[in-house]
């Protein structure tokens, strides 16, 4: 059997990819089920890390979402345009700025970021690989994990679930990876970023299409990221700010809870919006539908974590950061591959 804990993108992609593979004996635990990355906007860009280091991150991760789009038959997946907007804030005059959905088709080329690049709907995503996982014979069971041990899992509610000799657990569970310093003894520098997001529910002010806008940062710290979706909502995050939560949070007692950490930056990203006149005026702009926030794993380095630790039946995969969704398959074929014993498609990348 393979236990995986976290059923978020990494830990769903990876029991996909162990199906896949044939593996039928599969237990995936969360304490709060699957989709929990479904705050997050997943955007996806084959090319955005063209020239750093997470450039082959991904160049591989981008071809593994138009595979599972395709295969899973997601509704929300789409290739976008993506553009960045790097001179609103430099015009001599924002009053005469023309709001950016009544640019015309040529005019937004001019700040086309080249490469391609994608939006899904991140709960769609998780759920369905959970699904098909589950139709392969994987279990899928609410529960969260107080402590691993040598040959066993110490629940939250103080039952222990035995392990057999050499019985991989995959450990998947974003920030929260970072209890295995406790468990293990090893150094697992994972801090959390808590990154506030607000959505209209119908909202189109980039146009019909779906597609992205990236602008600089402003002279209030923002720089703001939105997002035309498929189903006609609108997702605007960057809201500068972000507040970091450190790994030693996660190893303590208390689970932080996003929805009651939400920092008070929707108003001021609302007024950065009017005065760079990018949009419409905020004086016609309802109230967003949602204001939310999800927790990304940042690692110290924002480079993922993934591996096998030692030359135990322990495996570990986090620390995506903002791109945890565009690489999360990604790192979940790898951990899948390294348990099968099968080539990798690139080499683990820290540990």
């Amino acid at each position: 059997m393979v236990v995986i804990l976290g059923a978020g993108i990494t830990g769903a992609s990876t029991a996909y990819y162990l199906a896949q593979n044939g593996v039928v004996d599969i237990t995936v635990m969360d304490a709060i089920g699957p989709a929990t990355c479904s705050k997050a906007a997943a955007f996806l860009s084959e090319s955005w890390g063209d020239g750093s280091k997470r450039e082959k991150l991904h160049r591989a991760a981008f071809p593994l979402h138009l595979d599972l789009a395709r295969d899973l038959g997601l509704h929300s997946f789409c290739e976008i345009p993506a553009y960045h907007k790097v001179d609103i804030f430099q015009a001599q005059d924002l009053e005469q700025t023309i709001p950016w959905h009544q640019l015309d088709q040529e005019q937004k080329q001019l700040y086309q970021k080249p490469g391609r690049h994608a939006l899904v709907d991140p709960e769609e995503l998780v759920t369905s690989l959970i699904k098909e996982a589950t139709s392969k014979g994987a279990r899928l069971e609410t529960n969260s994990v107080a402590r691993i041990m040598a040959q066993s899992l110490v629940l939250d509610d103080g039952t222990m679930r035995n392990l057999e000799d050499e019985e991989p657990v995959v450990v998947a569970m974003g920030p929260w990876t970072s209890r295995l310093e406790d468990w293990l003894q090893i150094p697992m520098p994972i801090d959390g970023v808590l990154s506030t997001s607000i959505v209209w529910d119908h909202l189109q002010l980039l146009g019909e299409e779906p597609s992205a806008l990236f602008c600089e940062e402003d002279l209030y710290g923002y720089h703001l990221e939105i997002f035309q979706r498929y189903d006609k909502s609108l997702y605007i995050s960057g809201l500068g700010n972000s507040k970091s939560i450190k790994a030693s949070v996660f190893r303590g007692p208390d689970r932080p809870i996003p929805g009651k950490e939400v920092p008070s930056r929707p108003d001021a990203a609302l007024r950065s919006l009017d005065k760079s006149h990018l949009l419409v005026a905020t004086s016609e702009l309802s109230s967003p539908d949602l204001v939310r926030a999800c927790i990304r794993p940042m690692s110290p380095d924002g480079m993922p974590i993934v591996g096998n630790i030692g030359n135990s039946n322990i495996f570990v995969a986090s620390g995506g950061g903002q791109w945890g969704i565009t690489w999360g398959p990604l790192l979940g074929q790898l951990v899948a591959n390294m348990i099968c014993g099968k080539a990798l498609p690139l080499s683990p990348l820290s540990l």
